[in-house]
């Protein structure tokens, strides 16, 4: 059974009404039925905290919840990665994406991960790397 690592982008739509926020709750709901591993990194915590605070829906308290919420659930946590740091610097030159978007995309591959996320911008630009899907386009 593949790892999925999960974008921020995903992830956020376990708490905003998004477009595709069924296709994220599937995922969540197959994790819980353990028909698949998901995982996170610890930069995607704070982009998802960022996310709830800029929606203005909710107060501190639930943002901190949120976060919790997505630690609690027992999915694999990739912390900082050094490795996968100096590989992110090379992946924004090559596909000219964030180093936030980067680090995502080195931290897949180095850990041989399928990497999902919501972001179709970044799907388009990384489009050669087999391993990353569009949250609409991954078979669940």
């Amino acid at each position: 059974m593949a790892t999925l690592l999960l974008d921020s982008s995903v992830l956020v739509k376990w708490f905003l009404p998004e477009s595709d926020a069924h296709l994220a709750l599937t995922l969540q709901q197959a994790f819980l039925a353990g028909r698949l591993t998901l995982a996170y990194a610890d930069l995607a915590l704070c982009e998802v905290a960022n996310a709830l605070h800029f929606s203005n829906l909710f107060d501190p308290n639930d943002i901190v919840g949120a976060i919790e919420a997505i630690r609690d659930l027992g999915m694999i946590h990739y912390p900082y990665d050094s490795q996968a740091f100096a590989m992110s610097i090379q992946y924004a030159k090559q596909y000219r994406i964030a180093i936030y978007d980067s680090y995502l995309v080195a931290l897949a591959q180095l850990h041989q991960l399928t990497f999902v996320t919501a972001d179709q911008r970044l799907v388009k630009q990384v489009v050669s790397l087999a391993f990353i899907y569009d949250l609409a386009a991954y078979p669940i």
